[in-house]
C-alpha cells in the first residue's frame, strides 16, 4: 500500500457483515413472535377461566340463598302444621260444643262440614305454592349449574390443549470463549421458553416427551474466528451451521449462520447442537445470538 498504510476493511465487507448481525436479530425477534402468540393465548385462556370462576363465585352465592329459602320453607312449614293442630283442637271443641246447644245436629254438621272444606282448600292451595316455588328454584338451578359446567369444561379443554403443545427455545446470554472437547454439546443454559420439559438447559439436550414430527432451528455468531457446530440426533450428525468471521481486523472480525432440520421422531429420541470448530461464540446479555429451538407440529 501507498505510504506504508495496512489494509483495511472495505465498506462493503462491513455491510455484509452487519447485515448478517441484524439477519439474526430479524430470526431471534420471529422467534419471539411466535412464542408470544402462545403467551397471548395462554393469557386469553386464563382471563376465561377467571370469568368462569366469578359466575362459579355467583352460582354459590344463590345456592346459599337457596338453602336460606328452604330453611324459611321449612320455618313456615312448622308454622303452618301447628296451625293445623290449633284447628283440629278448635274443631274438637266445636264438637263438644254442639253437643250442649240446642240448634238442630244437621245445621251445625253443615257449618262445620263448610269450615273442613275451606280449611282442607286453604292448605292444599298452600301446598301447591310450595311445590311451584321449589320446583322454580330447582329448575333456576340445575341450569345455572348446566351452564357453569359448560364453560369449566371449555376452560379445562383449552388449557389442556395449551399444556400438550410441545416448543422450546434456550440461548446463551454470555460469550463463550473456551477449547472445546471433541464433539461436546453446546449447552444453551437461558431458557426462554420450555413447555413439555423436554429440553435440559443443564445438558443442552432435547428428549422428546411423544412421538411426531419436530423442527429444530440453530443459530450461532461469532467473533475473532470462525465457528461451526452440528445439529445432531441420537448421535448421528444431521446438518451444519456454519459461523464464517471474515474482515481484515481481527475487533470487527464478525460471522453467523443458522440452519434447521425437520424430523420424525419417537418418544425418547434426543437432540442436541454439537460443537465442530472454532472457540468463540459471540453474544448479547439482553437478547441472545446464539439459539437452539424446537417445537412439536402434531
Amino acid at each position: 500500500m501507498a505510504n506504508g498504510q495496512p489494509p483495511t476493511t472495505s465498506g462493503h465487507e462491513h455491510g455484509r457483515e452487519l447485515d448478517l448481525l441484524l439477519s439474526l436479530q430479524n430470526d431471534i425477534k420471529i422467534l419471539k413472535t411466535e412464542h408470544a402468540s402462545t403467551l397471548n393465548q395462554l393469557s386469553s385462556t386464563l382471563l376465561h377461566l377467571s370469568s368462569t370462576l366469578s359466575q362459579v363465585t355467583e352460582l354459590q352465592h344463590d345456592m346459599r340463598i337457596i338453602k336460606e329459602e328452604l330453611k324459611n320453607e321449612k320455618e313456615t312449614n312448622r308454622v303452618f302444621q301447628k296451625e293445623v293442630m290449633r284447628l283440629k283442637n278448635l274443631t274438637s271443641d266445636f264438637d263438644l260444643e254442639i253437643n250442649r246447644t240446642r240448634f238442630p245436629h244437621s245445621e251445625l254438621l253443615s257449618v262445620k262440614e263448610a269450615l273442613a272444606f275451606e280449611l282442607d282448600l286453604g292448605l292444599k292451595q298452600q301446598k301447591d305454592e310450595m311445590m311451584n316455588e321449589m320446583s322454580r328454584m330447582r329448575t333456576n338451578f340445575n341450569t345455572k349449574t348446566s351452564a357453569t359446567s359448560t364453560a369449566i369444561s371449555g376452560i379445562i379443554n383449552s388449557i389442556s390443549d395449551i399444556q400438550r403443545k410441545i416448543y422450546f427455545t434456550a440461548g446463551t446470554i454470555r460469550d463463550i470463549d473456551k477449547q472445546w472437547a471433541p464433539k461436546e454439546i453446546l449447552i444453551f443454559p437461558h431458557v426462554i421458553s420450555n413447555n413439555g420439559r423436554g429440553y435440559d438447559a443443564s445438558t443442552g439436550v432435547f428428549t422428546t416427551p411423544k412421538s411426531g414430527v419436530y423442527v429444530f432451528m440453530c443459530f450461532l455468531a461469532s467473533h475473532k474466528d470462525s465457528a461451526e457446530a452440528n445439529i445432531v440426533l441420537n448421535g448421528s450428525r444431521l446438518v451444519g451451521i456454519p459461523a464464517i468471521s471474515s474482515g481484515m481486523n481481527e475487533t470487527l472480525r464478525y460471522g453467523s449462520a443458522g440452519n434447521s432440520a425437520v424430523l420424525q421422531l419417537a418418544q425418547g429420541d434426543r437432540v442436541w447442537v454439537e460443537h465442530k470448530a472454532g472457540h468463540f461464540l459471540f453474544t448479547r446479555d439482553y437478547s441472545p445470538f446464539p439459539t437452539f429451538s424446537g417445537f412439536c407440529l402434531g
